[in-house]
């Protein structure tokens, strides 16, 4: 699952039709592919599903994309400039 960008109702879909199709084929494991937040409206929501779920022991994998590093790095220091971007973009 990849570029969700704060959109929880869409990944709770994702997740519905991933465990039916589990259901019907069997288990499989879940990568989260980044861009979890940024965009949509509830980017804390999706990082908390997704943090729930690894608490339960969910078999999913969950990395980090560029809008979820560059939110990490401005929430650790907001004049750190991200590497990659224009500098007149920063």
């Amino acid at each position: 699952i990849g570029d969700i960008h704060g959109h929880l109702d869409l990944l709770h879909v994702a997740h519905e039709r991933i465990a039916a199709d589990m259901a019907r084929h069997g288990a499989g494991q879940v990568i989260h592919v980044g861009d979890l937040v940024d965009r949509g409206p509830d980017s804390r929501g999706v990082i908390d599903f997704l943090m729930a779920g690894l608490g339960r022991g969910e078999d999913w994998v969950v990395l980090k994309g560029n809008h979820d590093r560059m939110f990490w790095r401005f929430l650790r220091d907001p004049s750190e400039p991200e590497p990659g971007l224009r500098a007149d973009l920063g």
